[in-house]
This record gives structure tokens, sequence and C-alpha cells, in this order.
């Protein structure tokens, strides 16, 4: 028993240190980007934060716009809008020209579902109504989720299109989205079924999944992609091989191979924004 808890201890240390050191990497990777921290986007209820993350621009300029949905299950508080994964992918947007916007919601622990999706159509609605102030062009504004923020972001794709979701907090403007990026997307949280919600006027919508993935298998994205291709929808699906849930490998490390898979989704996301906002 003591030789299993020096081994357990020895692996928390590692998974420890690992995240300290993509802590700093990610840093790295954002240094000399201009921030605007802890923006609050709803008017009631408790103070609901987001950060916008801005790359070189010129005054006056309206910039396309991605709203990055951190993951976590809807349960996990450790988990918020300045993740790593997260602000690596911003990191990479931003400095392809886009404003980068990661947001915070209400977990299910604080307040039941549509909650936190109710809160990320908010986001999106105060960027819109306040787009002149943070230079936004709201014809072209995205989201992109992880885990369950691909869920999120699902609702914000197949959804944004219809009040099903709409609040009273900014209600002069539409969900309307572009574009949606989904990373490894749960689909089903009951009783909201992301799929339900697709329907033959969506926006296009990508999906990017390891297929090591474990904790969310790579079937929930042939389910999404089985039901847009029943409405004839702009949808593909991005296989990453042996990459497991997160990106990383059977390690999960921050190494190497995590790098290499989280690159190659940034890569396929970069591709698809720039193909649907023209920006080369």
């Amino acid at each position: 028993m003591k030789r299993l808890f020096i081994i357990l201890c020895f692996f928390v240390s590692l998974q420890a240190k690992s995240q300290d050191d993509r802590r700093i990497f990610v840093d790295s990777l954002l240094r000399g980007i201009e921030i605007k921290k802890d923006i609050r986007y709803n008017i009631t209820e408790r103070p609901l934060l987001l950060d916008i993350y801005y790359p070189a621009r010129t005054k006056n300029e309206l910039l396309p716009c991605v709203v990055w949905i951190h993951g976590g299950a809807l349960t996990d508080t450790s988990i918020q809008k300045d993740y790593d994964l997260i602000r690596w992918g911003i990191a990479r947007t931003t400095f392809n020209g886009y404003i980068s916007v990661s947001i915070d919601y209400r977990l299910i622990t604080e307040s039941p579902l549509p909650t936190a999706i109710q809160d990320c159509q908010t986001a999106i609605r105060f960027l819109k109504s306040n787009a002149k102030k943070y230079g936004i062009d709201t014809t072209r504004m995205a989201v992109v989720g992880e885990s369950a923020g691909g869920y999120l972001a699902g609702f914000c794709s197949f959804a944004c299109n219809t009040n099903v979701f709409k609040t009273t907090e900014w209600s002069q403007v539409s969900n309307k989205i572009a574009c949606g990026v989904l990373w490894y997307p749960a689909v089903n949280h009951d009783p909201y079924n992301m799929i339900d919600y697709i329907d033959r006027d969506d926006i296009p919508v990508i999906s990017i999944h390891g297929d090591a993935d474990k904790l969310v298998p790579i079937d929930r994205s042939y389910q999404i992609q089985n039901k847009c291709r029943e409405f004839g929808l702009d949808f593909q699906l991005h296989i990453i091989k042996n990459a497991q849930h997160g990106f990383f490998d059977t390690s999960w490390t921050f190494n190497d191979n995590n790098c290499k898979y989280m690159e190659e989704a940034i890569g396929i996301t970069l591709a698809f924004l720039d193909a649907h906002f023209k920006i080369k």
C-alpha cells in the first residue's frame, strides 16, 4: 500500500509539472498580445465575464471575431476562460488576424441547463451589441468550443437562427453567427441533445476529434455528421489519428505529441475560419 501511494504521488507530481510546463509555454505564445480582461457580458444574475484578445490592427478597423468556449463537463470549476488549451488556440487565432474572446458561463452545479447555453448566446449578443466599441465585424463571427465547450458551441451554431435559447439580455440583436468549430464535442446532456437542434438552415460547422478519445468517443462526431448529411448541410469531420481527449496521447502529458495534435487541430480550425472569412 505504501508503495502504491508513492507511485500515485509520483504521477500526480508529474501531472502538476506537466501543467506548469504547458502554462509557461502558452504564456510565451501570448506575449505581446493586447488583452482586455474580465469584461462583464450579462446584466442580471451574478457577473459573467469574458476576455478579449486583440491582433495588430489599424484604428477604426473592424475585424472578424472568434468566441472560444472552454470545456470541463459543465461541472469542473478548475477549468475557466483562462484554460491553457483555450488560450493556446486563442494565441494562434489572434496572431492570424482575429479578435479572440474567451468566455465563462454558469455550470450546471450552479444553474441547470439550458442556462449554460443561454449564457454563451448572451455573450455573443453582448459582443454584437458592443461591436463598435470592441472593433468587431458582426458579419464575421464564429465559435470554437472544446469538449463540453464543443457541446455549447454546437448549440451556438445549430440554434443560432432561432430564439429558443434567447434571453431578454441584449435582445435587440440576434444569436446569428457565421460558422462553428467543435473540438471533440459531447452531444447530449439530458434533457438537451445538440443533434435535436440541427436543421436545414444551419451554418457551416466542422468537428475535430481524436480517434483514440475515450472520454468523448469519436462516434459522437459521427452522429453529428450523419444528422447534418440528412439535411445536406456544410459539415466536415476531421480526425486526428492517435489523439486522445484534449489532443493528448496515452501519457496524458504535455509533450511533443500534445503539441503536434494541438497544432494540427488549430491549423484545421484556422483554415476553416480563413476560408469563410476570406483571410489570407
